[in-house]
């Protein structure tokens, strides 16, 4: 089976246009399953056929400086790979390193799915530093566009993504957020203000206390939560506070992602680009490749479920389970040519949910 042409016989349903730019980017894409990396040298020599590296690595730089994704045909085309049976838990969080003199600052868009998170919208600016408001503003709004308001369930973010323009614009608009708050911040009860951990000091440990008041001229309701460990967590919410600190755990996931697409995973890292526009398509990319693990890892775990260790917690995610088992069959493809078609087949399916996936028989499981 010729596993270049299946894959690209998926992505064309969906990428339109030319071909050849088509089959480069399957090309790529295979590359950085196999080589688990971003380094374009390392890929370039783990892409499929039978031309000299020079050239593949040659095609793959042309591929970044002449093409450019729709982004919300590439968001719609991620969420839609995945049925959700909920509402969508959307998390915002940015991730950043520096190279040289020159700055990587990604800010992402994910939403949660199974344990991790999956990226739906993404920019990266040169520069240093949080995003600010209108930047905020800008990725969301794709974001309302793509799911509209009613099927957003909540909106996630830590202490950097916060600020009275931004919250007044998510209330405006009608979004449920959790947001972490500084201790320092002032929360008008009273008619008085107070810093914010003032009201939370006396929390015995994994107890919650909730005082609604004022923040930002916002009439919110503020958890506090004391963990184990004696440290106090102060959330800020428009929504039902019950559920505040549960939902707000789900934060994490995109942390899990993050690790996913670099050391743990792709090793975002080891690319050499500077460029922000490619940059955002090679996160594109990986994108796609996160759907696709998660995807399969969703499918195979119904068939050998990933082992639960003692602290409860399972083996690995569902995102690692999908990248072992997909880059696997995809470097054996002569001894697992019966898996790859079942795994094709898995790809096709415009969704899948847990209820979707059957008992299916895999060599390599």
């Amino acid at each position: 089976m010729d596993y270049t042409t299946e894959l690209y016989g998926i992505l064309s349903l969906y990428f339109s246009g030319n071909k050849a730019r088509v089959v480069c980017m399957t090309h790529i894409l295979i590359g950085l399953m196999k080589s688990a990396t971003t380094n374009l040298h390392k890929v370039s020599s783990s892409m499929p056929g039978s031309t000299k590296i020079k050239s593949k690595y040659r095609r793959a730089q042309r591929f970044f400086e002449n093409i450019t994704l729709d982004w919300e045909i590439l968001a719609s085309y991620i969420v839609n790979q995945i049925s959700f049976n909920s509402k969508f838990i959307l998390i915002l969080e940015r991730t950043n390193r520096k190279l040289g003199k020159t700055n990587i600052n990604f800010l992402v868009l994910s939403v949660a799915w199974s344990g991790i998170s999956i990226p739906v919208f993404w920019m990266n600016l040169a520069k240093a530093g949080n995003y600010n408001t209108k930047e905020r503003m800008l990725i969301f709004s794709k974001a309302i566009k793509l799911f509209g308001i009613s099927n957003i369930e909540a909106f996630l973010g830590d202490r950097e993504f916060i600020g009275e323009d931004w919250l007044h614009w998510l209330a405006y608009y009608g979004v449920i957020f959790v947001v972490r708050i500084k201790n320092n911040s002032q929360l008008y009860k009273n008619k008085r203000y107070r810093k914010a951990i003032n009201s939370f000091r006396s929390l015995r440990r994994e107890c919650m206390r909730c005082l609604v008041c004022s923040l930002w001229e916002l009439q919110l309701t503020v958890v506090g939560y004391k963990d184990k460990d004696g440290n106090v967590q102060i959330l800020a919410t428009n929504g039902e506070p019950k559920s505040a600190v549960t939902l707000y755990a789900t934060r994490w996931q995109i942390e899990s992602m993050f690790l996913c697409l670099k050391s743990n995973g792709f090793n975002l890292e080891e690319t050499h680009m500077t460029c922000p526009s490619k940059l955002e398509l090679l996160f594109g990319l990986l994108a796609i490749l996160t759907c696709w693990n998660c995807k399969i890892g969703l499918w195979c775990n119904q068939i050998k479920p990933v082992k639960i260790k003692n602290h409860g917690r399972p083996e690995q995610n569902l995102f690692h389970y999908g990248m072992t088992i997909l880059s696997s069959v995809i470097s054996n493809i002569v001894d697992y040519s019966r898996d790859f078609a079942e795994l094709i087949h898995i790809l096709k399916m415009p969704s899948i949910a847990k209820e979707d996936c059957y008992d299916i028989e895999l060599q390599c499981l």
